[in-house]
């Protein structure tokens, strides 16, 4: 493979020095059980400005406006095209979704909280209990929004159609596991992977309670936005996770040219 080719690909996975944490720091270096104001309003600005919490808001409006949700859920449900029927994907939905919550218990294990063995079990609850609370606080937010919409689930079963809690509860997972991620030794290669499989099954969570009739699309959307804020909120202002950076374009001169990516840690 031409070395601007592999430079560039590197560059898009956003590749980072093999045998280091994705940050130089401890995880939970700056954890706090009382986050003072500017911090709250910096963990909340951050969170909702993030593009896993507004690009399927967008995503959500647009369906809304182009009047589309009872088509594509009507279509989910007929053809079932990932999961084969609609109870292997109500079934294999909530599995998937149980299994990015372990996710979240063995990556808070394994993240570099130092070597003093007391401040180590110290992070690890103190994280743990703000993974706690920001699943609290989603279920909440979720059960909120069930209650007030009053909407009929395609299936018309009840009418908690929205948002999707399986799918809030996936993201806010997914989303936490993948900031563990960066405070894990290992490639670099292998760490992005790892986090674009988490979001893929998150949404694979969503999909599937799209064709098992449980909700409409822009459910799972919206479901989709709250659960990263929640998430995002609760690192930022209690475990101290930083901001990854910016999208940046990069370009790199080579023997053989140049290459250019785009580089986006999320």
């Amino acid at each position: 493979m031409p070395r601007s080719l592999l430079l560039s690909l590197c560059l898009l996975s956003g590749c980072t020095t093999p045998g280091f944490p994705e940050h130089g720091g401890k995880w939970g270096e700056g954890m706090t059980l009382l986050p003072n104001g500017g911090r709250l309003r910096t963990a909340a600005s951050e969170a909702f400005s993030h593009p896993w919490t507004w690009v399927p808001a967008v995503g959500a409006l647009a369906i809304e406006i182009s009047d589309q949700d009872d088509d594509i859920s009507e279509w989910a449900r007929d053809h079932t095209p990932v999961f084969g029927s609609k109870s292997n994907a109500a079934e294999q939905s909530t599995d998937l979704r149980n299994l990015l919550r372990d996710a979240v218990a063995v990556s808070t294990v394994f993240t570099d909280s130092g070597s003093e063995p007391g401040l180590w079990l110290q992070r690890k609850v103190v994280g743990y209990s703000a993974f706690e609370a920001s699943a609290w606080m989603r279920n909440e937010a979720t059960d909120l929004f069930k209650r007030s919409s009053g909407r009929l689930r395609p299936d018309t079963s009840d009418d908690r159609s929205f948002p999707s809690g399986h799918t809030s509860a996936a993201f806010n997972y997914a989303v936490w596991t993948n900031s563990n991620l960066d405070y894990i030794d290992m490639h670099g290669g292998l760490r992005e992977g790892l986090k674009w499989t988490n979001l893929l099954v998150a949404a694979g969570v969503g999909w599937g309670r799209v064709e098992a009739g449980r909700h409409y699309p822009t459910d799972v959307l919206l479901g989709a936005a709250l659960g990263n804020a929640t998430s995002l909120f609760f690192q930022r202002a209690f475990v101290g996770i930083p901001e990854p950076g910016e999208p940046q374009l990069k370009l790199q001169i080579t023997p053989d040219g140049f290459a250019i990516g785009l580089h986006w840690s999320f």
